[in-house]
């Protein structure tokens, strides 16, 4: 309604496409609705609103990267068994939040989400 009164546009939150193991210690989280690029203003990949989880309990994040409507997260052990990912999952506060850098839309949480492997 606003697009059409206002001329202003529509926009949608980033939500997740898929999540794919891409190497063997890399997951890469692909979105869509990313009019510029995913955006969290970190450093430390300890303080990621992302896991990854598998049989054993949540992998240790060791690296992170922002590249266009994709995260990628390395991965501080190898897996074991079936992986999941998550974003701002469970109770605990996040530091930064990712974000569209074009709209500042935060992406959509989500948990348990199957990690396909490449």
């Amino acid at each position: 309604a606003l697009d059409r009164l206002y001329g202003l546009g529509t926009y949608r939150a980033g939500d997740l496409r898929e999540a794919v193991l891409t190497g063997p210690r890399t997951v890469a989280l692909r979105f869509d609705n990313i009019l510029d690029q995913v955006q969290t203003a970190i450093t430390d990949p300890a303080l990621s609103p992302f896991a990854v989880e598998d049989e054993r309990g949540f992998l240790p994040l060791t690296g992170y990267a922002e590249q266009g409507d994709t995260v990628i997260l390395t991965l501080g052990r190898d897996p074991a068994g079936a992986l999941r990912a998550h974003n701002c999952y469970g109770s605990r506060p996040y530091p930064a939040i990712a974000k569209d850098a074009a709209n500042g839309l935060p992406v959509l949480a989500f948990s348990d989400v199957p990690v396909r492997r490449n």
